[in-house]
C-alpha cells in the first residue's frame, strides 16, 4: 500500500489517461519498473531484518533453533524472489515449502506443541485450552498461512474487478490479523 499512496501523490493530477489505464490494470497508479523493483524490495526488507536478527542471535547464543528460525525468514525472501518471475510452478513449490515452514514453527516451536501433545491427542497438560481449540487454531494457522502468497502478487492476476481487488486486500488484512492475534494468544 505504500508504495501504491507513493505513486499517487508523485503523480499528475489530474490523471492522465495512461495513469487512470495503469489504475484498471494493476489497481494502482504505479509504472511496471516501481511493480517489478521497489514492491518486491519493500516487501523484503521484514524477512531481510528478521533473518539479520536471527544470525546475530545465532552468533550471540550458538543456539541451534535460531539457525532454523533463519531458515524461515530465507524461505519467505525466496518467495519474494521468486514471485517476479515468470514461473508459476517455482512460485508455487517456494510458496508451499515457506507456508509449511512457518506452519510447523508456529506450532512447534511458537505454541510450544509437540507431536504428541497435538497429533495423538495426550492430555495438554498446563495449557490453557482444551486439545479441541489447538486443532481449530492449527488448521485455521495453515490456511491463513497460505493466502499471504496473495498479497505478494498484483491483485490484477486474481480478478479484473477494482471492487473486488479493493475487498481481496481487505479480507486478506484481516485474515493476517486475526492469526496474529491467535498467534500471541497460544
Amino acid at each position: 500500500d505504500v508504495p501504491a499512496a507513493v505513486c499517487y501523490l508523485l503523480s499528475h493530477h489530474p490523471q492522465e489517461e495512461e495513469v487512470v489505464q495503469r489504475f484498471i490494470m494493476n489497481g494502482d497508479s504505479c509504472s511496471a519498473g516501481t511493480h517489478r523493483w521497489v514492491v518486491p524490495f519493500l516487501a523484503a526488507l521484514p524477512f531481510w531484518f528478521r533473518a539479520l536478527q536471527c544470525c546475530r542471535r545465532w552468533v550471540d547464543t550458538k543456539e541451534q533453533r535460531h539457525l532454523w528460525n533463519l531458515g524461515k525468514y530465507l524461505c519467505s525472501l525466496m518467495v519474494v524472489i521468486v514471485s517476479r518471475t515468470e514461473s508459476t510452478m517455482l512460485l508455487v513449490a517456494v510458496s508451499t515449502t515457506a507456508t509449511l515452514y512457518a506452519f510447523f514453527w508456529d506450532v512447534g516451536l511458537d505454541w510450544g506443541l509437540s507431536y504428541k501433545e497435538l497429533w495423538l491427542r495426550f492430555d495438554l497438560t498446563g495449557r490453557q485450552f482444551p486439545v479441541k481449540a489447538y486443532w481449530l487454531c492449527s488448521l485455521l494457522d495453515i490456511f491463513a498461512r497460505s493466502t499471504w502468497v496473495f498479497t505478494l502478487m498484483p491483485t490484477s492476476v486474481v480478478t479484473g474487478n477494482i471492487v473486488v481487488r479493493v475487498i481481496l486486500v481487505s479480507v486478506m488484512s484481516s485474515i493476517e490479523i486475526i492469526r496474529r492475534s491467535m498467534w500471541a494468544v497460544l
